[in-house]
C-alpha cells in the first residue's frame, strides 16, 4: 500500500506478498490489496498478486495465485522470491513458474 500510495508502482508487475500463511500471522485477510491493483489495472498496466495468505474471493477482475503452500514460513518457494525476479502467471492455462 506503501508503494501504491508513493507513486512507485506505476508499471506492469507481480505483486508478491509473503508471510500471511497460518504459521507467519495467522492468515489475515488481504482483499484491501484488490483496489489499488485494479487502479493500476484501469491506467493500462498488466497487475497480479501472489500470496501464501488468503483473500475470500475478493480479489475480482485481479489475477492471483493464493494459499500458495507451503507457505514462505514453512520453506515455500514464494519465501525464495526476490525483486526482479521473472514469474510467468497465466491464469488462462493454470501456469505458474
Amino acid at each position: 500500500m506503501e508503494a501504491f500510495h508513493a507513486g512507485e508502482l506505476e508499471r506492469n508487475f507481480i505483486a508478491v506478498v509473503r508471510n500471511q500463511g497460518p504459521r507467519a500471522n495467522g492468515m489475515p485477510e488481504l482483499h484491501k490489496l484488490t483496489p489499488p491493483l485494479g487502479v493500476l489495472q484501469s491506467r493500462g498496466f498488466n497487475v497480479a498478486l501472489l500470496t501464501d495468505g488468503r483473500m475470500s474471493g475478493a480479489s475480482g477482475k485481479i489475477p492471483a495465485a493464493i494459499h500458495l503452500t507451503p507457505e514462505s514460513r514453512a520453506g515455500g518457494m514464494i519465501g525464495r522470491i526476490h525483486n526482479g525476479d521473472e514469474i510467468l502467471l497465466d491464469a488462462r492455462q493454470g501456469v505458474l513458474t
